[in-house]
Parts: C-alpha cells; structure tokens; sequence
C-alpha cells in the first residue's frame, strides 16, 4: 500500500483492470476492522 492517505485511513488500496480495461480501486480493511 502507498504511504501517506491510506496510513490515515487504515486501510489498504489495490488498483484492479478487469478484462475490458477498466480499472477499480478494492478497498481493502485495515486493522481497525478487524482484518490481519
């Protein structure tokens, strides 16, 4: 995860491009959700 908003946040990013190239971004939870 980058550093800087997502410390903040607790939380982890990750940029997905599906089959047709559009990309999403998954937010996964942080600690503060109860995930390792």
């Amino acid at each position: 995860a980058r550093k800087g908003l997502t410390d903040l946040l607790d939380v982890q990013f990750e940029m997905v491009t599906d089959a047709n190239g559009k990309q999403t971004i998954v937010i996964k939870g942080g600690g503060n959700q109860g995930n390792a």
